[in-house]
């Protein structure tokens, strides 16, 4: 599978709606999402209208994909929807009118030249915005010990020797305030 998703303009008929269907494998945009991975392969919907030379694109994308959680850090996935939403405008941006040039502020609004559009980019833009901030287990997470590592969700009335941990790292702590109020002397 290609990086391209093309719409041909030639072939369009003003106010007429256009479908656009399709997936996009794992091994394509997978490597597109960082640490993030995709479990299912990206199915997406596409609604085009063409009205003289501009094009509105909207739809929508879905797939489910699989990240750490960010408490506890084991493995979770999680089901993924993005909205694609976009407006291509006939002509080069520089030789646009000043009323044109009120579109330039906008998002998602696009100018290109030619007869063919690819919305790859805004079908994957689709997905990397949707993802969520954090991935988390679950709400009642409870993370990892922060002195020994851990999970408290396994162990919930675990309790540790930390106060090892803690002489070690206050002594650490009260060096380097020592070296620093050497040094200002």
């Amino acid at each position: 599978m290609s990086n391209q998703i093309l719409i041909d303009t030639r072939s369009m008929m003003d106010g007429k709606i256009y479908n656009i269907d399709g997936t996009i494998g794992i091994d394509v945009a997978s490597p597109l999402l960082g640490s993030t991975d995709l479990v299912t392969p990206l199915d997406y919907s596409i609604t085009v209208i063409k009205n003289k030379d501009e094009l509105f694109v909207n739809g929508t994308t879905k797939c489910r994909v699989e990240d750490i959680c960010f408490r506890c850090l084991t493995p979770v996935q999680a089901d993924v929807k993005g909205a694609v939403e976009a407006a291509y405008i006939y002509g080069n941006i520089n030789d646009t009118s000043a009323q044109d040039r009120e579109l330039e502020s906008l998002e998602n609004v696009i100018y290109y030249v030619g007869s063919e559009i690819d919305i790859f980019d805004r079908v994957i833009e689709a997905l990397i915005v949707s993802l969520p901030e954090r991935f988390l287990c679950r709400d009642t997470c409870r993370g990892l010990c922060q002195y020994c590592g851990a999970d408290l969700n396994e162990d919930p009335n675990h309790s540790c020797e930390h106060e090892e941990y803690k002489d070690d790292n206050l002594t650490l702590l009260e060096q380097l305030k020592n070296q620093l109020e050497a040094d200002e002397q």
